[in-house]
């Protein structure tokens, strides 16, 4: 907007040309309308109304300049704001995925009275959507004892994954309070869910902790939640096993911790 004053009578054809090497680059239809609106002839609106002295390059700003610079300077100011809206964290309207790799679902089961062993599910999938709805789906198929035929055993006994592949988790969280949460920060809270399993739901509390990342938040539960076997239907299939297996007993109520971490998308 600014011109070098021995340019001065070379503003208004620089202006007409569209030249790209000045700083004031604008239309001829642009020029016109600015004009227009100040009420002067092209001559009055190239007079110097503010001279910058300099002892190398003495600068001048004319009314139509003036004019054209408040205009850049809103569209600016304008295109600005939007493209920091897009760029700033907003927790209500990222699309948040469960990262499989991160995550883990554990549970814990006991046989012959006092033998514990941990076993996992390892395909997790779910999200969480624009209104805080959080859904998880386990593969059931995915369980892993760390023996094969044993996996085996409990998809087709226990399971019944033909029948009921997947086992679905359904909670609500509040975005705005997460998005309120700093980078590396965590809170505790009580996590009310539904854990529905072979077309049977039930409600479950967790005590958990949420962390946020910078493009993820992780849930981790405090305290294991104890599932048991008749909540689902699931006794006779653990009946089974121990038969098939040999042994004196199984337990039917088991300890269930998650750890899961959501990335968020842009």
């Amino acid at each position: 907007i600014a011109v070098p004053r021995d340019n001065r009578s070379r503003v208004w054809c620089d202006l007409l040309r569209n030249s790209h090497e000045k700083a004031m680059v604008a239309s001829f239809s642009e020029i016109v309308t600015l004009q227009a609106g100040l009420n002067m002839s092209p001559r009055d609106s190239l007079k110097p109304v503010c001279t910058f002295p300099s002892s190398s390059l003495p600068l001048i700003l004319t009314p139509l300049a003036t004019e054209i610079l408040m205009n850049t300077l809103k569209t600016a100011f304008c295109a600005g704001t939007l493209l920091m809206a897009g760029f700033l964290p907003n927790l209500a309207m990222a699309h948040w995925s469960l990262n499989n790799e991160a995550s883990t679902l554990s549970f814990v089961t006991t046989k012959a009275e006092h033998v514990a062993e941990v076993h996992t599910f390892d395909l997790l999938s779910g999200e969480i959507a624009d209104d805080g709805a959080v859904s998880v789906t386990v593969e059931l198929a995915s369980v892993n004892t760390l023996i094969p035929i044993r996996n085996e055993r409990m998809q087709a006994m226990l399971f019944e994954t033909n029948l009921f592949p997947e086992a679905t988790i359904e909670a609500t969280i509040d975005l705005d309070n997460l998005a309120a949460m700093p980078a590396g920060g965590s809170e505790t809270m009580q996590l009310n869910f539904s854990l529905s399993m072979r077309d049977i739901s039930r409600s479950y509390t967790a005590d958990v902790m949420i962390t946020r990342l910078d493009e993820a938040l992780v849930a981790t539960t405090l305290k294991p939640i104890v599932v048991t076997a008749v909540d689902f239907g699931l006794q006779t299939g653990v009946e089974a096993l121990r038969e098939v297996a040999g042994l004196p007993s199984i337990s039917r109520a088991v300890p269930v911790s998650f750890t899961v971490l959501f990335d968020q998308g842009h």
